[in-house]
Protein backbone atom coordinates (compact mmCIF):
# COMPACT_ATOMS: atom_id res chain seq x y z
CA UNK A 1 0.00 0.00 0.00
CA UNK A 2 1.33 3.21 -1.15
CA UNK A 3 2.37 5.73 2.14
CA UNK A 4 0.18 8.85 0.90
CA UNK A 5 -2.50 5.98 0.71
CA UNK A 6 -2.92 5.01 4.48
CA UNK A 7 -5.21 7.88 5.72
CA UNK A 8 -8.63 9.03 5.06
CA UNK A 9 -10.09 12.05 6.62
CA UNK A 10 -14.07 12.66 7.66
CA UNK A 11 -15.83 15.74 7.28
CA UNK A 12 -19.19 16.68 8.05
CA UNK A 13 -21.56 16.62 5.06
CA UNK A 14 -23.61 19.73 6.36
CA UNK A 15 -20.52 22.48 7.56
CA UNK A 16 -17.50 20.73 5.60
CA UNK A 17 -15.65 20.57 9.21
CA UNK A 18 -12.81 18.18 9.72
CA UNK A 19 -14.20 15.41 12.13
CA UNK A 20 -11.79 12.81 12.49
CA UNK A 21 -9.25 10.81 10.46
CA UNK A 22 -8.84 6.87 10.22
CA UNK A 23 -5.44 5.12 9.42
CA UNK A 24 -6.08 1.83 7.22
CA UNK A 25 -5.13 -1.41 7.66
CA UNK A 26 -5.08 -2.94 3.95
CA UNK A 27 -7.79 -5.38 5.05
CA UNK A 28 -11.03 -4.33 3.11
CA UNK A 29 -12.83 -7.45 4.80
CA UNK A 30 -12.21 -5.89 8.33
CA UNK A 31 -15.63 -3.91 10.33
CA UNK A 32 -14.30 -0.82 11.78
CA UNK A 33 -15.42 1.45 13.96
CA UNK A 34 -18.75 -0.47 14.85
CA UNK A 35 -21.19 1.77 17.02
CA UNK A 36 -18.53 4.43 16.68
CA UNK A 37 -20.00 8.01 16.91
CA UNK A 38 -18.42 11.46 16.17
CA UNK A 39 -20.35 14.76 16.48
CA UNK A 40 -19.61 18.05 14.35
CA UNK A 41 -18.16 20.79 16.62
CA UNK A 42 -19.60 23.35 14.65
CA UNK A 43 -23.10 22.02 13.76
CA UNK A 44 -23.90 19.23 16.14
CA UNK A 45 -24.65 16.85 13.97
CA UNK A 46 -23.95 13.51 15.18
CA UNK A 47 -22.06 10.16 13.11
CA UNK A 48 -22.84 6.79 14.18
CA UNK A 49 -20.75 4.27 12.19
CA UNK A 50 -22.48 0.62 11.64
CA UNK A 51 -21.26 -2.30 9.70
CA UNK A 52 -19.03 -0.07 7.98
CA UNK A 53 -15.60 -1.96 6.25
CA UNK A 54 -12.18 -0.42 5.26
CA UNK A 55 -13.35 -1.58 1.43
CA UNK A 56 -16.13 0.63 1.93
CA UNK A 57 -14.71 3.27 3.36
CA UNK A 58 -12.17 3.16 0.30
CA UNK A 59 -14.64 3.48 -1.89
CA UNK A 60 -16.41 6.44 -0.71
CA UNK A 61 -13.41 8.79 0.02
CA UNK A 62 -12.96 10.78 -2.86
CA UNK A 63 -9.33 12.57 -2.45
CA UNK A 64 -8.81 10.84 0.83
CA UNK A 65 -11.78 12.33 2.00
CA UNK A 66 -15.33 10.98 3.05
CA UNK A 67 -18.41 13.70 3.92
CA UNK A 68 -20.49 12.07 6.33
Amino acid sequence: MNENNKMIEFHCRKCNKFIGHYILTGNDEKIVLDGFGMQCARCKRVIIFKKYTEGMLRIHAQQKVIKL
